[in-house]
């Protein structure tokens, strides 16, 4: 496999957001929303790190990549293969059912030819059954030191992404929130950037807009939540998703 074929993908919908991201833009929460964690035929990982809890949070989400040699890769799918992972499984519960936006758990495995989709709503309140194996199993992947077993896994590193999914709108740069002060909470404004020549138009991405290039690295790298993007004579306010391997386009 490699490294976009993708060997397991761990998402967390609505209820259970990743820690230390506070995504800020146009659109709904579900165009930003990226998987915790990525595991790919290469031994590649890709996943949240935890960001600074003080100031502006970026634009971008922290990530970080790490690398599992073939016995890592190798405990891995023991590891789920233990907990009962690669099969398919029910994760009913009547009590989590009755708990509204609880959010959703999907962890996806694909081993020995088949894929594993495994869904369960509201995972954390119900541990009985089936529920309490996919449990241990993901606190185990927040722990890829213990899971791997000492040198089997690089420590992590900044993952830095070369394109994106861009949604951006017009706004009035004299606005600088969403209350209409011109002032972020605490005072703070926001800053406008030039739009990156080459990039693409903004105006062309109210829908969706792929971009990429050094020049759109280096100028989203640096944005917070806060930044707006002039392109031309217009101002405009972008959402804007890192397209990670085997999960690119809008």
């Amino acid at each position: 496999m490699g490294r976009s074929d993708l060997v397991l993908t761990w998402e967390e919908a609505n209820g259970l957001a990743p820690a230390g991201y506070s995504g800020a833009g146009v659109t709904s929460t579900s165009f930003l929303q990226l998987p915790l964690l990525l595991v790919y035929g290469d031994g590649t990982v890709i996943g949240f790190r935890n960001a600074p809890a003080a100031g502006t949070p970026p634009m971008l989400p922290p990530l970080f990549v790490r690398q599992l040699d073939a016995a890592g890769m190798r405990e891995l799918l023991v590891t789920a293969d233990q907990d009962r992972l690669l099969r398919r499984r029910s994760y009913r519960s009547a009590t989590a059912e009755q708990t509204p936006d609880a959010g959703l758990t999907t962890l996806t495995i694909s081993a020995n030819g088949q894929t594993y989709v495994h869904r369960a709503y509201g995972r954390t309140i119900d541990s009985s059954g089936a529920r309490r194996q996919l449990n241990r199993f993901i606190e185990r992947l927040t722990d890829l030191d213990a899971l791997a077993s000492p040198g089997h896994v690089t420590p992590a590193e900044l993952y830095r992404p070369n394109s994106y999914a861009v949604r951006a709108q017009p706004v009035d740069e004299r606005v600088g929130a969403d209350d209409g002060t011109g002032e972020a909470a605490g005072g703070e404004s926001t800053n406008v950037v030039v739009w990156p020549t080459g990039a693409g138009s903004l105006a062309d991405a109210q829908r969706c807009l792929v971009v990429r290039g050094p020049e759109v690295d280096r100028v989203l790298a640096a944005a917070t939540s806060r930044t707006r993007f002039r392109d031309g004579a217009t101002v405009y306010q972008a959402t804007v998703r890192v397209l990670l391997p085997g999960l690119s386009g809008c």
